[in-house]
Formats: C-alpha cells, sequence, structure tokens
C-alpha cells in the first residue's frame, strides 16, 4: 500500500474501533497507539527487559 491508502486503511479501522457511540476518547485512542509503537521501539533497541507483552497501566489519579 501506498502512504495514502496506508493512512486511509488505519483511519477506517480506527472509525470501526470507535463505532457510532465510542466508549473510549479520540485522546485515548491516540495514547495507545503512541504507547504501542514506544514500547515496540524500546524492545527493538534492547531497553525493554519484558518481552511477554504491554506493561502493565500506570496508576492514575482524578482529583
Amino acid at each position: 500500500m501506498n502512504p495514502v491508502e496506508t493512512l486511509a486503511y488505519l483511519q477506517a479501522v480506527v472509525d470501526r474501533m470507535l463505532g457510532k457511540s465510542p466508549r473510549i476518547s479520540d485522546r485515548q485512542v491516540m495514547i495507545a497507539v503512541l504507547r504501542t509503537l514506544a514500547d515496540r521501539e524500546e524492545r527493538r533497541a534492547g531497553l525493554s527487559d519484558d518481552d511477554d507483552g504491554p506493561p502493565p497501566m500506570p496508576v492514575t489519579h482524578t482529583a
């Protein structure tokens, strides 16, 4: 696929995931994608001790 086709394909995947009434926000999708890419880069660079899957989600505190 060329870059335009690839982007259109990925947008369609995200649109299907979100659906008409999204349960998650666009921001959450963006963060998940970026974290996944960062994890893969860490594994490729040999900086990650965990090859079994994604790291546990960090604890977030609400005010």
